[in-house]
């Protein structure tokens, strides 16, 4: 199995490169520290794995494995990092990452990680797997409220979020008046619902969410993450301390945000969270910092 390591660490990537070499059918074939030289890597040597740090100088390991999968597509990419946070572990997987490990592992463990990815199946390091799936389980929830509804019932709902009055509800979908007050209350059973305004107020809520995820569905994972924290207001040194991200790759992250939604500026960015009805109060910053300085402290 060939392997190219890419770590701007090079202390790790030795120690990886002896437990490698001294494991048969797997064969280190290039080192880089960057993802750029990482790129040159792999186009002239076609590995099989390549075991991807995500923080590091420049383009990051997520932004790095997309690329990889552009340019390699039968290379698995494996993300070996420090970082445990399930965002970082949910970018990488969506980026194309083939699994997530974590150094804290042991060698035995990084060396079963790659012979799964190998096989072509997804590796999660085992502290984060019972998170990451409950993570994913929630998202699905809240992706399908409507989900438990019949395609009637459905119908039936949409109907009511405009305010159509049952008579009417029944005249155009050529069903009896009784049969709409039995989808109407099974909705309401089904959705916990108590009455006419709270169903208003859930399909309203609905709306907005489907907007925002149209429109904010060009956006990687991550850089959702940063619009939500721009849109509350928090300054770039702070969003990079609760993403665990360096600070230029939290700039690099805005700016591909404005880039990709044609914003000019973050009032702009706020505005447009507002529109979504994703915006919330704004945090308080901390103490001698403005709500809009975003100057590092000096040393």
């Amino acid at each position: 199995m060939r392997i190219v390591l890419v770590d701007d660490h090079t202390l790790f990537r030795m120690g990886v490169r002896h437990v490698l070499t001294n494991t048969p059918g797997h064969e280190v074939v290039g080192e880089a520290s960057t993802a750029r030289s990482a790129f040159r890597i792999v186009d002239a040597l076609a590995p099989d794995v390549v075991l991807m740090d995500i923080a590091m100088p420049g383009m990051d390991g997520v932004l790095a494995t997309r690329e990889i999968g552009r340019r390699a597509p039968k290379a698995r990419v494996l993300i070996v990092s420090a970082h445990d946070q399930v965002n970082d572990v949910l970018d990488a997987l969506e980026a194309g990452a083939a699994g997530y490990a974590l150094k804290s592992d042991g060698p035995e463990t990084l060396i079963e990680a790659i012979r799964v990815v190998s096989r072509g199946q997804r590796y999660v390091a085992a502290a984060l797997a019972p998170r990451l799936a409950a993570f994913e389980g929630r998202r699905r929830r809240a992706s399908d409220v409507l989900g438990i509804l019949s395609a009637r019932e459905r119908e039936v709902f949409r109907l009511a979020s405009e305010c159509v009055i049952a008579r009417d509800m029944a005249r155009e979908l050529c069903i009896a008046r009784k049969t709409v007050d039995t989808h109407l209350n099974r909705i309401n059973r089904k959705l916990g619902l108590r009455n006419m305004a709270e169903l208003v107020r859930l399909a309203a809520f609905e709306a907005r969410r489907r907007n925002a995820n149209d429109v904010l569905g060009i956006l990687s994972p991550r850089e959702r993450e940063v619009f939500r924290l721009a849109s509350e207001c928090v300054i770039a040194r702070d969003m990079a301390r609760e993403l665990c991200i360096a600070r230029k790759t939290v700039d690099s992250h805005l700016n591909r945000i404005n880039r990709k939604l044609g914003l000019r500026n973050m009032a702009e960015l706020v505005r447009l969270a507002a529109n979504l009805g994703m915006l919330h109060s704004a945090r308080t910053p901390g103490p001698g910092l403005g709500a809009g300085d975003d100057r590092e402290a000096e040393a």
